[in-house]
């Protein structure tokens, strides 16, 4: 059942991502600090910014759950290992954002490191 709410806690935060991306496809993003009134008002008004908020907010209720029933250190670990993976494979599907092979190696060595650490 644990494993289970760690997986939600990683998809709703990598969903997240994936919704606030999406909000910076229609908003300019900041090009010098007197830029940063508009840029956050624009936030402020975007629906896929409260999308992203949402999906956080259900992930960390869940996580409330989560680090009541098992250590903190191996919940983390477990979520943070499969977070950089399905960020990975998430944004390449979905924006087309292509790592290369020596960032998937990194990504596979800290996935591995940790699904070791929570053994």
């Amino acid at each position: 059942m644990i494993k289970l709410l760690i997986l939600f806690v990683t998809i709703s935060t990598v969903a997240s991502q994936l919704l606030l991306k999406q909000a910076m496809k229609a908003i300019p993003a900041p090009g010098a600090i007197s830029d940063l009134g508009g840029f956050f008002f624009h936030a402020a008004l975007s629906p896929w910014v409260y999308a992203s908020l949402l999906m956080q907010i259900a992930g960390y209720l869940v996580w409330l759950i989560v680090v009541s029933k098992e250590q903190l250190g191996v919940a983390f670990a477990t979520s943070g290992a499969f977070f950089y993976l399905l960020v990975g494979l998430s944004a390449w599907l979905i924006h087309g954002e292509r790592l290369s092979l020596p960032q998937w190696t990194g990504i596979g060595l800290i996935t591995l490191g940790v699904v070791l650490v929570s053994r």
